[in-house]
């Protein structure tokens, strides 16, 4: 029969995965490996340290430089670890701006033709315009030249016209005055006839 002890570590094992029984070998493993590749990578660098000090700017960004730079090539007054950063920061920078600017050259040419395009339509745009503001001054000129003209010939013609229209309006006065006088001598004339009439017919009657 089982004993109870050996049953319970049994259970404590059962739910363990590969990394819960062997995770901390695994890390131990991959620590050693890394410090392992940085001691051949100090002693490879050491052995050929001349020729990447003599050539420190083609060198100073190859992967098995840039994290040792400080130990290489440190200027004096920078401590290891700052000149190590540094280096790895302008490295970062000089890969980033190879790559960007490498990612960006067909969006670069785009925006140059675009500009070079844009720039083509607004001249044409500002010559159509110009065109049309010559056009549009000399219809203006011309314009001004007819009027001018018209003018030139109506303000005489319109003072013919009103001066025609005071002697149409002084004929008509005259002659409505002249009706008015005919109209009142034939009235008064037939008013006189009427009277000396009606007298010599009673003269008559009396004698």
């Amino acid at each position: 029969m089982e004993q109870p002890g050996l049953k319970n570590i049994k259970k404590l094992y059962e739910n363990l995965n590969y990394f819960d029984q062997y995770g901390g070998s695994l890390v131990l493993f991959i620590i050693i490996s890394i410090v392992i590749c940085l001691i051949v990578t100090y002693c490879y660098t050491m052995i050929n340290i001349k020729p990447v000090i003599d050539d420190w700017p083609n060198q100073r960004c190859k992967p098995t430089i840039f994290p040792i730079a400080g130990l290489i090539n440190r200027p004096e007054g920078v401590s290891i670890l700052d000149y190590t950063s540094q280096n790895f920061t302008y490295c970062l920078q000089n890969i980033n701006s190879g790559i960007t600017g490498a990612a960006v050259e067909p969006l670069t040419f785009i925006t140059n033709v675009l500009k070079t395009t844009i720039e083509t339509i607004s001249d044409e745009i500002q010559s159509i315009r110009a065109m049309i503001d010559k056009i549009r001054n000399m219809f203006s000129e011309i314009s001004q030249e007819i009027m001018g003209r018209i003018l030139n010939v109506t303000i005489p013609l319109q003072q013919i016209i009103i001066s025609f229209k005071d002697l149409i309006s002084k004929v008509q006065g005259s002659m409505t005055a002249g009706l008015s006088i005919a109209l009142g001598s034939y009235y008064t004339l037939k008013a006189l006839l009427g009277t000396i009439a009606e007298f010599i017919i009673f003269m008559l009657i009396i004698h």
